[in-house]
C-alpha cells in the first residue's frame, strides 16, 4: 500500500492507542499533545530515512529493511526455520568457546529483533521503508511515555517543560526513530530505570519481571551498558532501602569499581577489564570514516586509562566544536552541546530553590552518573564524531532531563522583564 494512504491510517490509530492509554494512566496529556509528540516522531523517522538514503547511500537503517524481505520470504515458506532462528545452540556449535559462541548469539539475536519484526511488519505494510517506520515507532514512542509519567509524578509542576523536552527535541528525536537498534535499546533502558525506580521506592507489582526484560534487552542490543548500569543500581538501591547520603555512597562503590576494574589486570593478563575496553577502541580505531577526532591508544594500564581521559573528555562532551562541524548533522550536534551548557548554567543560576536538593534526588541523579560514564566511555573508544553523536543520546536525554526541571522559569521570566 502507498506511504500516502497507509501512513495517516496508522498515524491515527496509533495516536488514539497512545492517548486511550496516557488517560488511563493519568498522564494528563490531550489528544493534541499525543499526536503532535507521535507525529513528529514518525516524520522524523521517515527524514532520517531519506537522508541517510539520499546522502549516506543507505546507511545500516536501510540495510535492515532490506534484510527484512528475505525475512519475509522465509516466514511465508519456511515458517519453522524462522523461528528458529531464535535458537542459541548454532552460534555455540560453530565457535570453539563459550565466550565466542555467546558473542556471535548475541549479534544474530540483535539483527533478529530487528529484522524479524519488519518481516511480520510486511503484511501490512508490503516492506516499504516508511510505511515500516511508522511501525517501528509505534515500538520506539512508548519509552518516551513511561518517561514522561514518571518524571511528572515527580515535577507535577513541570509538565510543560517536560513534554517539550521528552517530546519535541528534534535532536534527540531524531537517533531513536529511524529503523536501527537505537529505539530498542532506549525502550529497554528506560523499562529499566523507570521499573527500577518503582521497585526501590517499594511499589508493588511486575516491576521486578520488567527489569529483568529491561536489563535482557540492553545485553542483546548493547551489553557494555549494563556494565556501565551495574554501580549506578547499585549506588540507587543502597540510597533509597537503606536511606544513606548519596556522594558517600556513590564514592565508596564507585572505588571498590575502580579497584576491581583495574585491579583486574593482575588476575589475567590477557584477559582483564582494561584490556577489554582497550580491545574495543581498538576494533574502532580500525575502521575508516571521512572524520576522526584524535584519540591516543589505550594500554590496560592505569596510567594509559589517565592520560587519554582528558581526550576522551573533550571528543565526547565538548566536541564537534562550533567551528569544526563537517555536515548539518554534526552542526546540529555542535548547537545541541551548547545548549546543554546553558540548560546546565541556568539550572544552577536560577534554580527552584536548592540546586543540591533538586540533585539529590535519585531519579535525577543517578540517571546523570549513567550520562557522565556513558559519555567517558564513548570517549574512550570511539574516534568518530558521528557514532559519538548517536551512542551518547541515552545518556543526552537524562541530562537535559535533569538540567531542565530544575530551571526556575518564573525566575528568568522576571529577569526579562
Amino acid at each position: 500500500m502507498s506511504p500516502f494512504v497507509l501512513i495517516p491510517i496508522l498515524y491515527i490509530l496509533f495516536t488514539w492507542i497512545y492517548y486511550k492509554w496516557s488517560k488511563s494512566h493519568s498522564l494528563d496529556l490531550s489528544w493534541q499533545q499525543v499526536a503532535l509528540a507521535f507525529g513528529l516522531k514518525v516524520l522524523l523517522g521517515v527524514a532520517y530515512g531519506y537522508i541517510f538514503y539520499t546522502y549516506y547511500k543507505g546507511d545500516d537503517t536501510w540495510y535492515f529493511n532490506s534484510l527484512a524481505e528475505g525475512e519475509y520470504q522465509k516466514l511465508v515458506t519456511d515458517t519453522g526455520q524462522f523461528f528458529s532462528d531464535f535458537n542459541p545452540i548454532p552460534a555455540f556449535s560453530r565457535n570453539p568457546t563459550i565466550g565466542e559462541g555467546w558473542y556471535f548469539y548475541l549479534s544474530e539475536l540483535e539483527l533478529a529483533l530487528l529484522t524479524k519484526p519488519l518481516a511480520l511488519f510486511h503484511f501490512i505494510t508490503g516492506g516499504d521503508y516508511y510505511n515500516n517506520v511508522v511501525l517501528y515507532n509505534f515500538i520506539s514512542f512508548w519509552p518516551m511515555l513511561w518517561l514522561y509519567g514518571t518524571y511528572k509524578e515527580v515535577f507535577p509542576n513541570k509538565k510543560t517543560a517536560l513534554y517539550i523536552t521528552i517530546f519535541l527535541v528534534p535532536s534527540l528525536l531524531f537517533w531513536l526513530s529511524g529503523i536501527r537498534g537505537d529505539g530498542y535499546l532506549m525502550l529497554f533502558l528506560v523499562l529499566l530505570l523507570v521499573n527500577f525506580h518503582q521497585w526501590v521506592s517499594g511499589r508493588k507489582g511486575k516491576q521486578l519481571l520488567y527489569i529483568l526484560i529491561g536489563i535482557a534487552g540492553i545485553i542483546v542490543f548493547r551489553s557494555v551498558l549494563l556494565f556501565l548500569l551495574l554501580p549506578v543500581l547499585t549506588c540507587w538501591f543502597i540510597t533509597v532501602r537503606f536511606r544513606k547520603k548519596i556522594l558517600p555512597v556513590v564514592a565508596i562503590v564507585y572505588g571498590i569499581t575502580a579497584i576491581l576494574f583495574f585491579g583486574s589486570i593482575f588476575v589475567s593478563a590477557e584477559k582483564n577489564l582494561p584490556g577489554i575496553v582497550s580491545e574495543r577502541q581498538a576494533a574502532f580505531l580500525r575502521l575508516k570514516g571521512n572524520t576522526r577526532y584524535e584519540l591516543d591508544s589505550l594500554r590496560p594500564t592505569v596510567g594509559s586509562y589517565l592520560k587519554v581521559l582528558p581526550q576522551a573528555i573533550n571528543n565526547s562532551f565538548f566536541r564537534p566544536y562550533a567551528w569544526e562541524w563537517k555536515g548539518s548533522l554534526q552542526g546540529v550536534a555542535a548547537i545541541d552541546i551548547l545548549l546543554l551548557f546553558i540548560l546546565a548554567f541556568l539550572c544552577f543560576w536560577k534554580n527552584e530553590g536548592s540546586a543540591a536538593l533538586h540533585f539529590s534526588r535519585p531519579l535525577l541523579f543517578y540517571p546523570i552518573i549513567f550520562a557522565i560514564t556513558l559519555y567517558i566511555f564513548i570517549g574512550y573508544t570511539i574516534p568518530f564524531p558521528g557514532a559519538i553523536i548517536r551512542y551518547k543520546i541515552p545518556g543526552e536525554w537524562f541530562l537535559v532531563i535533569a538540567f531542565i526541571t530544575g530551571i526556575s522559569w518564573q525566575k528568568l521570566i522576571k529577569l526579562k522583564k
